[in-house]
C-alpha cells in the first residue's frame, strides 16, 4: 500500500475484534490469538493467517457473490483510501484475490522480524498500528526500527490520557502482564522511554 502514513486494515475483521477504533484488553488479545495459532505453537504462521483470512472473507460476503462491497465491509474496518486501493480493477468491490492481497500486506507489516510468523508482542502491536498507524518512509509496507520507535512513542502520547507521563493499568490495558512487568523492571513504572524500550528489546531479541 503505498500512501507514507498507513494504519494496518482490517482489524475489525480478526476473529472477533469488538472494533477498529478500540484497542482490545489483553485477554482479547490473547483469545483472538490464541483462536488464530490453529497449530498451538505461540506463533501465528502464514498458512493459518491465510486460512482464517479466507474464512474471514466467506463470513463477510453476505450475498455470496464471492465479491465484497463497500457496504459488506464495515465502514469501521476498513478506509475508503484502503478499500480504493485494494480494488485493483476499480469495480467498486473486492474478489477473493484482492482481498487476500490486501491482507498479506497486513501481515507483511505486522511481521516485523520478516520471519513469517506473528508472535504475541507483533500482535499487541499490531493492534497499536491499526489504531495510529505509522510513517512508512521507504514506502516498503514494513517497519524498520526507527519507524517503530516513532510510531510507539506517538501510540504511547495518544494512550496517556491524562498526560501523566505514565502508562496506568487503564491506559494500558492491552498490555499481558510479561510485557508490562518487563518493562517496569528498571524503574517500576511505564514511562514513554520504558514502554519504546521493552518493545524495541523484544523486537531485537535483546
Amino acid at each position: 500500500m503505498s500512501p507514507l502514513y498507513l494504519r494496518l486494515a482490517l482489524l475489525a475483521f480478526a476473529l472477533g475484534a469488538p472494533t477498529a477504533h478500540a484497542i482490545p484488553a489483553a485477554a482479547e488479545i490473547k483469545r483472538i490469538f490464541d483462536a488464530l495459532d490453529t497449530s498451538r505453537n505461540d506463533a501465528i504462521g502464514v498458512a493459518e493467517w491465510e486460512q482464517a483470512s479466507f474464512a474471514i472473507f466467506k463470513a463477510a460476503d453476505a450475498n455470496r457473490d464471492n465479491h465484497l462491497s463497500r457496504d459488506e465491509v464495515n465502514a469501521g474496518s476498513i478506509s475508503s483510501e484502503t478499500f480504493i486501493t485494494a480494488d485493483a480493477n476499480h469495480d467498486g468491490k473486492l474478489s477473493i484475490g484482492e482481498f487476500m492481497n490486501l491482507r498479506r500486506a497486513v501481515f507483511r507489516a505486522a511481521d516485523l522480524n520478516g520471519d513469517d510468523f506473528l508472535v504475541l508482542y507483533e500482535y499487541e502491536i499490531f493492534h497499536l498500528l491499526a489504531q495510529f498507524g505509522w510513517q512508512d518512509r521507504n514506502q516498503n509496507g514494513r517497519l524498520d526500527p526507527s519507524e517503530l520507535k516513532t510510531a510507539l512513542a506517538r501510540a504511547f502520547e495518544q494512550l496517556d490520557t491524562d498526560h501523566d507521563g505514565i502508562l496506568s493499568p487503564t491506559e494500558g490495558a492491552f498490555l499481558s502482564g510479561p510485557h508490562r512487568a518487563a518493562m517496569e523492571k528498571d524503574s517500576g513504572r511505564l514511562t514513554s522511554e520504558a514502554f519504546v524500550a521493552g518493545y524495541l528489546r523484544l523486537f531485537t531479541g535483546g
